[in-house]
């Protein structure tokens, strides 16, 4: 193993919790990105390939004739505006761009996503929830965090919209080659128990992001949702030139669009000893975009400042209307319990074997 209890190739410390590791010292996620993507990665014929294959994906989808042929999540960030980008400038879709508003969304991201719509001539949906915020509430007093209610709330809006616009297929900017892992991740199951019984007024919102995992498995199995990054490179330094140069958007810095993401940041390093910024950085180790040298300083980093309040910690807690008290203690509430039953169990298995590859 390695001898600073850390992955040899990320960095990812032995202590991430469900994680298993080699004995010479890999990470889980790191061995199956070997099988799935380094190949890719050093074949321009393999990447040509897929390209090939998303083609094929996309023209199925604009000979139905439909309004729109695909549905894009637009959240600002880099990645859902490259997709964006890509769908109309390289593969001539017709898109519905749509933002499901967290709350969190920054001003700067909406103008972002006013201004590529406008360059792109795309028509755009931002959909709102009405207490929203009563729904980020109530899970994170239940679970110390927040973040998988917008995984719920994305996955659910655009199947929605595929549904309501009648749009073949959905389109983001996410991979498991460049996503960052996590200890479980947010599912179906999870989230109805987490919910389950609540009489505080959560009922829209959480009735939005309901759906049942098998509600949501024609949209996976059917390859109506397709992940952009699966099939082609995705080049930061390009991305960075070509929103800068041709759609004048300069925002390159990690989930910008979420004024929030500091609070998550903050409590993952009080919780885990490491923050998403780490995780990010684990990525990139793997992409070979970043040394595991320079991902241990930013950790180490995030460590020591530890114990220092987000600047937006008083905007959060205003904002969920709740009390310092209860901020300070949401690093120690586990959600272990919200985990039971066989469907958690079953999608924990699918969260585990699915790490690392698409």
């Amino acid at each position: 193993m390695g001898s600073d209890n850390r992955c040899i190739r990320c960095a990812l410390p032995f202590s991430f919790p469900t994680m298993t590791f080699t004995k010479d010292g890999l990470c889980e996620v790191c061995a199956r990105f070997e099988q799935k993507w380094k190949p890719w990665l050093e074949s321009k014929e393999l990447q040509a390939e897929s390209e090939r294959k998303l083609i094929r994906i996309l023209d199925r989808a604009k000979a139905k004739g439909k309004l729109y042929d695909c549905v894009i999540g637009i959240s600002g960030g880099k990645d859902s505006l490259y997709t964006l980008y890509l769908a109309v400038k390289r593969y001539g879709m017709n898109p519905l761009a749509v933002s499901i508003d967290n709350g969190f969304l920054t001003d700067e991201a909406k103008q972002v996503i006013d201004k590529a719509c406008k360059k792109l001539r795309v028509d755009y949906i931002i959909y709102r929830l009405d207490m929203i915020y009563e729904l980020y509430r109530h899970v994170l007093l239940k679970t110390g965090s927040f973040c998988s209610v917008c995984f719920i709330m994305i996955i659910q809006g655009l199947r929605k919209f595929t549904k309501s616009f009648d749009i073949p297929i959905a389109l983001i900017g996410k991979s498991s080659r460049l996503d960052c892992v996590s200890p479980r991740g947010g599912n179906p199951f999870f989230f109805s128990k987490v919910c389950e019984g609540s009489k505080n007024g959560i009922k829209r919102p959480y009735m939005f992001g309901r759906g049942g995992y098998f509600g949501l498995m024609p949209f996976f199995l059917f390859n109506k949702m397709v992940k952009i990054p699966d099939y082609v490179m995705w080049d930061y330094n390009e991305i960075r030139r070509v929103l800068k140069e041709e759609m004048d958007i300069d925002m390159f810095t990690e989930h910008d669009d979420c004024w929030a993401f500091p609070i998550k940041q903050h409590l993952m390093v009080r919780r885990y000893g490491f923050g998403q910024k780490f995780l990010k950085a684990g990525v990139l180790c793997r992409n070979n975009m970043l040394s595991r040298e320079d991902a241990i300083k930013l950790n180490e980093k995030e460590l020591a400042h530890k114990e220092q309040l987000p600047p937006v910690a008083e905007r959060f807690i205003s904002t969920l209307n709740i009390t310092m008290e209860d901020f300070e203690r949401l690093p120690e509430i586990s959600s272990d319990k919200y985990y039971s039953g066989f469907g958690n169990w079953l999608l924990l298995q699918r969260h585990k074997l699915l790490r690392g590859r698409a």
